[in-house]
């Protein structure tokens, strides 16, 4: 999987150069062996990206890129992947659409649109998803990213997660500690079951479980101040067993019973500096360490109840970059081909290239 993020502007990432140089590339991996699934612009309903909250140029963008990366290469896809919805529009937030009356009053401005219940404002109760959506024709994926950040907003106290978390942020069935989430559509009925037309095969774009380190601001939210409850264990270890269940549990359903069009799933695999954690820095790895990394890889070969087949496979994953997300992918079995995103060319100035992870099946369509 590729993620090309346009930090300098949609309309920048229109430019025929920069889509004849993508197509280029695309072919070039393709020749190489290499098959690509292609994450453009993520979380573009969020307001953390320059290219958030922008649905009529997003959609627009979306559409030259699919067409520039199917153009030459042959079985190369493209992913759509929003964020979860939970918290929608995300208030407050660096790149939030501000929609005044008389924006949301004008009819095909991006306010009217976002405005999905016509009532007037921006809220939860609109729709995060559809305003964004690009058309079946240039979606091959669909995608989301899920995160365990803990248990209520503001971030940054070590929780551990709700039991049917991971389930309930995906189907819009989400109440808890950070409120009364069920006014979010359900994401897997809108494009993956059939309930609408759709049966899109879906990928975790990103997902893990906030561990704060407490090392820059002490004490401070979760760091000293007796919030906090989990271990980094208990926290990450149940996260997982949400997110790649083969069977039914106390912590949530079989990924493979109530989600079988999910046939990827990106761990976010890395330390930083998080804002939503005062600046301290996160460890959402899985990998760093063998009493981590050992019990996460325990998960994976779980079976389904009466198939002897693992459900889901590690593949060997080479970094070409210093990948933003990165690092820890499982993908479901049962495909014709595995296949690696190792070229480490960057495809234009225009976008931000990470290249992270291994796809299965990607033949769709």
């Amino acid at each position: 999987m590729v993620t090309l993020e346009p930090f300098e502007g949609l309309e920048k990432a229109q430019d025929p150069a920069a889509l004849e140089k993508l197509s280029e590339q695309v072919q070039a991996w393709e020749q190489m062996g290499v098959i690509v699934i292609v994450r453009f612009a993520h979380e573009m309903n969020g307001a953390w990206y320059p290219w958030c909250q922008q649905p009529t140029m997003y959609r627009r963008t979306f559409a030259l890129v699919s067409w520039a990366v199917t153009r030459l290469a042959k079985r190369s896809t493209m992913l759509w992947a929003p964020n979860e919805g939970g918290g929608y529009p995300f208030n407050g937030g660096q790149y939030q659409l501000k929609c005044s009356p008389f924006d949301i009053g004008t009819p095909k401005s991006d306010c009217a649109q976002m405005d999905t219940n016509k009532d007037g404002v921006i809220t939860m109760a609109d729709d995060p998803y559809s305003p964004y959506y690009p058309g079946d024709d240039w979606v091959d994926w669909v995608g989301l990213s899920v995160y365990h950040f803990g248990a209520n907003y503001p971030w940054g106290a070590n929780k551990v997660p709700e039991n049917n978390k991971f389930y309930n942020k995906i189907t819009g069935n989400y109440i808890g500690a950070n409120g009364d989430e069920s006014g979010v559509p359900n994401f897997y009925d809108l494009f993956c079951n059939g309930t609408y037309g759709r049966t899109k095969p879906m990928i975790i774009g990103e997902t893990a479980a906030l561990f704060n380190l407490c090392d820059k601001v002490n004490p401070g939210r979760g760091c000293g101040d007796g919030s906090s409850n989990g271990t980094e264990m208990a926290i990450k270890s149940t996260w997982w067993k949400q997110v790649f269940a083969v069977t039914d549990s106390a912590v949530g359903p079989a990924v493979p019973k109530v989600f079988p069009q999910i046939k990827l799933i990106n761990w976010f695999d890395i330390r930083k500096g998080e804002g939503e954690a005062e600046g301290n820095t996160v460890d959402w790895t899985i990998s760093s360490k063998p009493t981590i990394r050992n019990p996460f890889l325990q998960q994976l070969t779980r079976r389904v109840p009466g198939n002897q087949q693992l459900y889901w496979q590690l593949p060997t994953v080479t970094k070409t970059r210093a990948a933003a997300t990165a690092a820890a992918a499982a993908a479901a079995t049962g495909a014709n081909d595995k296949v690696l995103a190792s070229s480490a060319a960057a495809v234009c100035p225009t976008f931000a290239v990470n290249q992270y992870t291994v796809v299965s099946n990607p033949r769709v369509g």
